[in-house]
């Protein structure tokens, strides 16, 4: 069995998380198991990981103690030198800092970008130079996720290999013709005496109804997946 280190998940059960998770059942029978390095105080799905006999390290935060960060990485390479490929899977180029001890320690980079943009413009654009030169393997969620993190995309050598698990924005834009139309339609809602809160199956509900009351007041709420409004 060939062992992976994986990092980008964190204590948090969302896109990422959760095709990690996919990903490392998936992988066993071709004889990969997935181990993780997380800098959160805990790793989102850490029993089900464990249980498929995943091994989870913890490291110090980069963005709160670097040099800590830097030899917390460095010692689980060093104490286990099976990692010789480290797959990183990541929002903006800032990772770029977390890159630098496993490339310095002569491991394969592969970096899987899951993002198109970011609110950390300028620390992206100073990275991603960085980024590109120590990523052996480039892979992304959609075209868009490559050229944001890896520039524009042309047919050489390092091409990012694109698995399209990405969510199309504007495939559920409540605004798009048709969409809120026909559903208020189909479930006799007026805008002006209900609410239509629309959500992406991400366990959204789960936290939402803190806010619901003081956002709807007494008038009528009707909760609809917006997978539906896709078709």
């Amino acid at each position: 069995m060939k062992h992976i280190l994986v990092y980008g998940m964190s204590d948090n059960p969302g896109g990422i998380e959760t095709y990690l998770l996919g990903m490392s059942r998936r992988m066993k029978k071709y004889g990969l198991q997935f181990d993780f390095i997380s800098d959160f105080p805990g790793l989102a799905y850490d029993s089900e990981l464990r249980a498929e006999g995943a091994s989870v390290y913890f490291i110090p935060a980069k963005g709160k103690k670097l040099l800590s960060h830097w030899k917390g990485f460095a010692k689980v390479l060093r104490e286990h030198p099976e990692y010789d490929t480290v797959y990183f899977n990541i929002l903006d180029a800032g990772a770029a800092f977390s890159m630098l001890i496993p490339w310095l320690m002569r491991r394969k980079i592969v970096v899987h970008s899951h993002n198109g943009s970011t609110d950390k413009v300028m620390l992206h654009r100073v990275c991603r130079p960085f980024l590109k030169i120590m990523a052996d393997r480039r892979m992304a969620c959609s075209e868009l996720a490559a050229d944001y993190m890896f520039g524009k995309q042309g047919n050489g050598k390092k091409k990012a290999l694109v698995i399209p698990n990405a969510i199309d924005a504007a495939r559920y834009d409540y605004k798009r013709s048709g969409t809120n139309t026909g559903r208020n339609s189909k479930w006799k809602i007026s805008l002006s005496s209900a609410i239509s809160a629309g959500y992406r199956n991400r366990r959204i509900l789960t936290g939402c109804w803190i806010f619901l009351p003081r956002f709807a007041g007494k008038r009528r709420t009707r909760f609809f997946s917006m997978q539906e409004t896709a078709s």
